[in-house]
Formats: C-alpha cells, sequence, structure tokens
C-alpha cells in the first residue's frame, strides 16, 4: 500500500510538470496557426542607392521546423531606422521534425530623401543583423 501511494504521488507530479502551459508567449495562436518569429541570418545586396531606388536585399532566415506554412515581414518604420521582423506561420498542432530549415526572402528597400538607413533584421532577443543603406 505504502508503494502504491508514492507511486501516485510521484505519478501526480509527473503529470503536472508535463501540462501544457497556457500562458507561452513566444507562440501566439491565430486559429490553428501559431504565429513566432523567423531568426534571421544574413542579408545580402547593394549598400548604396540614389533617392526613389528600389534595391532589392536578400534575406536568409530559419524555420524552425520543416512545418511552416508561409511568412510575413513586419515593418517598425522610423525616419532613418526600420527594424523588420519575419514571422512564420506553423501548424498549432503538429509533428514535424523541429530541426531548423535555411530559407530565403527578399526585401525591397526604397527612400525618398537622401541619408543613411538603418535596416535591423530580428535575429533574437535584443539582437539584430544591421544592413546600412547610403541614399544620395
Amino acid at each position: 500500500m505504502r508503494y502504491l501511494s508514492i507511486f501516485l504521488v510521484g505519478l501526480l507530479f509527473l503529470l503536472i510538470a508535463c501540462r501544457p502551459k497556457s500562458d507561452n508567449i513566444l507562440q501566439p495562436s491565430v486559429g490553428n496557426k501559431i504565429i513566432i518569429p523567423a531568426i534571421v541570418d544574413r542579408v545580402i545586396g547593394q549598400s548604396t542607392a540614389r533617392i526613389d531606388q528600389e534595391i532589392v536585399l536578400s534575406v536568409q532566415f530559419y524555420y524552425l521546423s520543416s512545418c511552416a506554412q508561409s511568412y510575413t515581414i513586419e515593418e517598425e518604420i522610423g525616419k532613418n531606422l526600420r527594424t523588420l521582423k519575419v514571422m512564420a506561420e506553423y501548424p498549432a498542432f503538429n509533428t514535424c521534425a523541429t530541426s531548423p530549415v535555411l530559407t530565403y526572402t527578399t526585401y525591397t528597400f526604397k527612400a525618398d530623401s537622401p541619408g543613411t538607413y538603418i535596416l535591423r533584421f530580428w535575429k533574437g532577443d535584443n539582437d539584430y543583423v544591421i544592413f546600412p543603406i547610403t541614399v544620395q
């Protein structure tokens, strides 16, 4: 009887420790989807431009798994600072492997006044890939 009580108490602690957390702020859920930031690794492209000239940059980032369905780029625009975050969409319930998947996309930059513009691509908590562009 004593061993059964110890087993049941241990099982209770195990169930409590393994329960899903509903307050996970890293995984905002939208319907049957989870949207979280992807990790940008590298930005490649031209670093000078003329006023109103479009520059197409290649952005290399990692999906967290092969289950990724799509992405969007969120952009905060200041005077000469742009902060960008690639937001990846995953199914809420999946069984995919969690190894990172390297992916590329493009980002088009255009400025209507001269100056040095700083593009910050999110790659982790308070960590960014910095890409400056000089517009003349």
